[in-house]
């Protein structure tokens, strides 16, 4: 039972969002496609209520990893995971739009991932980490 009432919640919560982000497109970028900002925050929880989300000795909590939609400044997508859950993990979480753009920080840098959203025809923006050694190839 619980997890329909799970289900039922999540479809209306995107439900929303989609009227959220109809109403708000104000067509700020000229690109063909969407733009989109992937990131996280973490949300700390008492241990003594939510002992499952332990991440650490002595804390807890969980992470909101968030798909925003520029244009609109709606979240457009959302996972939530145990805060000890990488942020390069929740990368195949997000649905790909074909022609799309997306925007990551340095946490992101998992070549599999972003190499599946080039195969898909999309495109992104990924900051290197400080210790990125890399070989330009002329072809």
């Amino acid at each position: 039972m619980l997890d329909y009432v799970e289900c039922e919640f999540e479809e209306y919560a995107y439900h929303l969002v989609g009227e959220a982000r109809g109403k708000r497109a104000t067509d700020i970028f000229k690109p063909d496609g969407n733009v989109y900002a992937f990131d996280s925050t973490t949300i700390s929880l008492c241990l003594d209520v939510f002992w499952w989300a332990k991440f650490r000795k002595h804390k807890g909590g969980i992470k909101i990893h968030t798909l925003y939609d520029l244009e609109t400044q709606v979240p457009a997508f959302f996972h939530i995971t145990t805060a000890s859950v990488h942020d390069s993990k929740a990368m195949k979480e997000i649905p790909i739009e074909t022609g799309a753009y997306y925007i990551f920080d340095r946490g992101y840098n998992n070549f599999k991932e972003l190499y599946h959203i080039h195969r898909a025809e999309s495109f992104f923006v990924a900051r290197a980490k400080t210790n990125f050694i890399c070989k330009y190839l002329d072809f």
